[in-house]
């Protein structure tokens, strides 16, 4: 079953989140990890709290977004798919603040000079 999930999780990334793709594929009960440190990190559960919470907060702070997955991960036996890749953003609006992990306090969101981010 992992193969046939890495293909729809590839779909899905392929259309670019297209609305009509995210109703037909995303699970009521889709949970969405993103990385601590990385802007907003946390779980959601949900495409409505990803929506509202996730990119409803990051979004406005950007001009624009782009996913590039690089590698795709299913896990035998279960209907999970784990990716890993980088989001791009041309420029930001403002300064995104996020906590420093390793030391626990704030810091600001480390950008390449393209505006690239890598988040694992």
């Amino acid at each position: 079953m992992s193969d046939a999930n890495v293909a729809l999780v590839r779909r899905l990334y392929d259309s670019g989140m297209a609305p009509d793709v995210v109703d037909e594929i995303v699970a009521d009960d889709l949970v969405w990890d993103i990385t601590p440190g990385a802007p907003f990190g946390g779980v959601y559960h949900g495409w409505p709290q990803v929506t509202a919470d996730f990119f409803g907060r990051l979004l406005p702070h950007l001009t624009s977004l782009k996913a590039t997955p690089e590698n795709f991960y299913g896990a035998e036996g279960t209907d999970h798919v784990f990716v890993t890749g980088y989001y791009a953003a041309t420029e930001l609006r403002e300064p995104i603040a996020v906590a420093d992990v390793e030391r626990n306090e704030p810091t600001v969101w480390p950008t390449a000079p393209s505006g690239s981010c890598r988040t694992v």
